[in-house]
């Protein structure tokens, strides 16, 4: 118990001091383009992408057999298909913004498609729905009525699909 609280207390220190450093970065040279939420959406969309080559190209390395063998799930061995789900649910977090800023908005999206496909290759529903529920909070701060209307229906469409399907 004392080890697991050790490591949870090395990762609050990691993410504390990656986080200062950005926030340093922008202190002292304002001028800079890098923005967090952009390096950690490309860096999740980079190893998203790995993971999804991998399943072609080495299914036995990147899916793990699951429920008795009955279901498939991206992660396999290297990573679990649950916590691969979050590394997307925090992909998407974070390349929305990009969106914002109308930053290679083609290329955000197709990242955007390719992480959902992993995400739902990974059989996370937990993740899933914590996706679908960034993506609602985002469109809900919106003003654009139609554009609010019709994200939040293919939710509504996509949801149970992904949920219970």
């Amino acid at each position: 118990m004392r080890c697991n609280g050790f490591m949870t207390m090395q990762s609050l220190v990691f993410c504390y001091f990656f986080v200062k450093s950005i926030a340093l970065l922008n202190i002292y040279f304002p001028n800079n383009t890098t923005k967090l939420y952009n390096l950690l959406g490309n860096t999740v969309f980079i190893l998203i992408l790995i993971f999804v080559v991998g399943m072609f190209v080495d299914p036995d390395t990147f899916y793990r057999l699951t429920h008795g063998g009955e279901e498939a799930r991206l992660g396999g061995y290297i990573m679990n298909p649950n916590e691969l789900g979050m590394l997307a649910g925090v992909g998407v977090a974070c390349l929305i913004f990009d969106l914002y800023r109308k930053h290679h908005t083609v290329w955000t999206i197709v990242k955007l498609i390719i992480i959902f496909y992993a995400l739902y290759a990974t059989g996370s529903r937990s993740s899933l729905i914590g996706a679908l529920l960034i993506i609602y909070f985002h469109i809900s701060q919106s003003d654009k009525k139609q554009l609010k209307a019709l994200i939040i229906a293919g939710m509504l469409i996509i949801a149970p699909v992904g949920i219970f399907g």
